[in-house]
This record gives C-alpha cells, structure tokens and sequence, in this order.
C-alpha cells in the first residue's frame, strides 16, 4: 500500500510541475499579447490567460492538498522509530519556523526540524499560501513526497 501511495505522490506532484510549466508559458504569451495585440483582442486574450492561470494555480492548490493528506497516512501507519527525539520549546519552534521561511535557516538534511512531518506541513501550507509553489515542489521533493 506505501509504495502505491508514494506513487501517487510522484504523479500528484509531475502535475504540479506540469501546471507550473503552463503558466510559465501562459506568462510569456501575455507578455507577447500585451506587446502586440489591439486593445479590444488583447483584453480578450489576457482574460483568457489569466483565467487559465488561475485554474493551474487552484488546481495546484488541490493537489498540494492531496499530497498533504497522503503523506499525513503514510506517517500516521509507518513504524515508529527507537531513536529518541530532542523536545523542542514553542517558542524554540517558531523561531526556526521564521528562520526558516525567510531564508536564514535553509531548509535541507540537516535542518532541525527536517523529519517533523508537522513542521514540514506548517512550512508547505506557508509556501502555498504565498503562492510559492516552486518552494512547496522542492520540499515536496526533498521529502520524497
């Protein structure tokens, strides 16, 4: 059943890729749009392209979520581990946390909260927020998710 839902995860995750691609080249058609279309085919065209971007970018919300969900059961049904883990304060957290999302802490291996499915969520549903799904499908990555 893991390794079906970490299947799952690689598809769910080429097709946030994929709808990034698309709005990526959505961006550089508006670009040509703005510089060569006239005014009444060009309103047109951009509402056109905006629309599409915005349902990349609601559907890319959708799957985030999905991937969120499906790794939550995967952890939730994975052995637990012997090793004992340092208890952390609150406040220790979210000082990382902040650290951590505005770039002085970088988020890899060696991050102290690297293996904290909690804080991994709390930082994807930060970076989703802000609309930063570049970030949210390299930690989705990094995580094997």
């Amino acid at each position: 059943m893991n390794e079906m839902l970490k299947q799952t995860l690689e598809e769910l995750k080429n097709k946030v890729l994929e709808n990034l691609e698309c709005i990526r080249v959505n961006e550089l058609e508006i670009k040509t749009i703005v510089i060569r279309a006239d005014s009444e085919d060009k309103f047109i065209q951009l509402k056109s392209k905006f629309e599409e971007n915005k349902e990349l970018l609601n559907d890319n919300l959708n799957l985030l979520d999905a991937q969120y969900k499906i790794v939550g059961i995967i952890n939730k049904y994975k052995p637990s581990s012997p090793v004992q883990k340092k208890e952390y304060s609150k406040k220790e957290i979210a000082d990382c946390y902040n650290a951590t999302i505005i770039g002085v802490i970088a988020f890899n291996e060696e991050h102290p909260f690297f293996n904290d499915v909690d804080f991994v969520e709390k930082l994807i549903n930060f970076y989703t927020s802000n609309e930063q799904y570049e970030e949210c499908a390299r930690l989705s990555e990094m995580k094997g998710l």
